[in-house]
């Protein structure tokens, strides 16, 4: 099985459980709440995935680097001097680091991958009534390897056995043509010094294990 952007988002969802100020309400898009919940939250989507060709060959072969986005929001309450914005900006810097720390240092995700190619983060302060709402952007871009065993296979037909025949050259009959096997349109027009004449003189048939 390839390794794809929600077995990811699983890893990080499972990694930042309980590893950051957010505790365990951690959310990805299969159970976002239904009410807003209590701060600070993280919530946990996959919005871009990328695939570069590894070449020109008939077998596929991918670098794909696919974007494991956290969101975290946090508030404080509103106080003069914007000491409640400040003291969110500070609160966001202790969960980016905490984040950081539990993917980067996760065995099971990077297990998965070839390498974190790179992060962004982004943050910003907002007001709403009594409120300052902080919230902090994280994009993972976590690069791995994706061939031809990572993708559907091409419809067709099972083969479920194999079945040889000889129609040989030196074992004729000078002027019968046989029909009703697989050498009819093969045999040479009678009357005829060598063969094949349309008749099998071996088969042997192959059973093939599905």
């Amino acid at each position: 099985m390839g390794t794809t952007a929600n077995l990811l988002q699983d890893d990080i969802v499972a990694v930042l459980t309980g590893a950051t100020a957010a505790g365990d309400q951690v959310y990805s898009p299969r159970d976002w709440p239904t009410t807003p919940p209590e701060t600070p939250i993280l919530m946990v989507q996959s919005p871009i995935e990328r695939k570069e060709s590894l070449g020109r060959s008939s077998a596929q072969q991918f670098t794909t680097t696919i974007t494991i986005r956290v969101v975290g929001r946090l508030t404080s309450k509103a106080s003069t001097g914007d000491a409640g914005a400040v003291a969110v900006l500070a609160a966001l810097g202790v969960l980016q680091d905490q984040i950081e720390r539990a993917v980067i240092n996760s065995y099971d995700l990077t297990r998965r991958i070839q390498q974190i190619a790179a992060v962004d983060v982004k943050n910003g302060v907002s007001s709403a009534a009594e409120l300052h709402l902080g919230e902090l952007v994280m994009d993972f871009h976590l690069e791995t390897y994706e061939g031809p065993e990572n993708f559907a296979p091409i419809p067709g037909t099972p083969i479920d056995e194999m079945a040889i025949y000889g129609d040989l050259v030196n074992v004729f009959s000078p002027h019968n043509t046989f029909t009703g096997t697989p050498f009819d349109s093969a045999a040479t027009p009678a009357p005829r010094t060598e063969g094949p004449d349309g008749r099998d003189e071996g088969a042997l048939l192959i059973p093939i294990p599905q």
